[in-house]
């Protein structure tokens, strides 16, 4: 799948949707205001994956504030969120769209209807792990802060919005992960 220039591969014991191109969520979106959603929902037997992408790869300079834990107001009065604010607003708008589809009622339900209200059980049921993936592509690192440090701090504050229910990462194409890989198509 691909997002953001990236090409995503979930390793074979996962199902996963490009969350933000279904009917539901486009739906959900335009009856939302500011209602946004994540990027990939992915699930197996026991876990569920809520993952956004930024790739900031070449805009660093304009995204490096979006590090820190704060929002920006911009010239015509819309405000910007920093990533652990926006992924954490994504998430919960997620889990909204997620709980709307699962009100419908079994006669009018369509093949997406029950696979996000599988997704929905899942993440209730107390038997599956719930992760939320933030994977930021793109070099933010200075000379103060390393960028390992720079994602360490958006994982905290990720970590904080949650309370701790939610097992949060922040993540780049540079980490061996077992789940997900992300490859970056090309330097743009």
């Amino acid at each position: 799948m691909i997002e953001s220039n990236m090409k995503f591969e979930f390793s074979d014991q996962f199902r996963a949707i490009k969350f933000d191109d279904t009917e539901i969520y486009k739906k959900f979106q335009n009856n939302v205001s500011n209602g946004k959603g994540v990027d990939f929902i992915a699930y197996s037997k026991d876990k569920v994956i809520l993952m956004e992408i930024k790739n900031c790869t070449g805009h660093e300079a304009e995204n490096k504030w979006r590090t820190q834990h704060k929002t920006q107001k911009r010239p015509d009065g819309t405000i910007e969120d920093c990533f652990d604010l926006e992924v954490a607003k994504k998430v919960s708008c997620t889990l909204s769209c997620l709980t709307g589809a699962g009100t419908f009622d079994k006669y009018n339900r369509d093949d997406e209807h029950e696979q996000f209200l599988q997704i929905l059980n899942m993440l209730i049921d107390h038997k599956h792990e719930i992760e939320i993936i933030l994977f930021l592509e793109g070099d933010f690192g200075s000379q103060s802060r390393s960028k390992k440090m720079i994602m360490e701090s958006i994982q905290t504050w990720l970590k904080r919005h949650f309370k701790g229910w939610l097992n949060c990462r922040v993540i780049d194409s540079s980490v061996n992960n077992k789940d997900v890989k992300g490859i970056l198509l090309d330097g743009t």
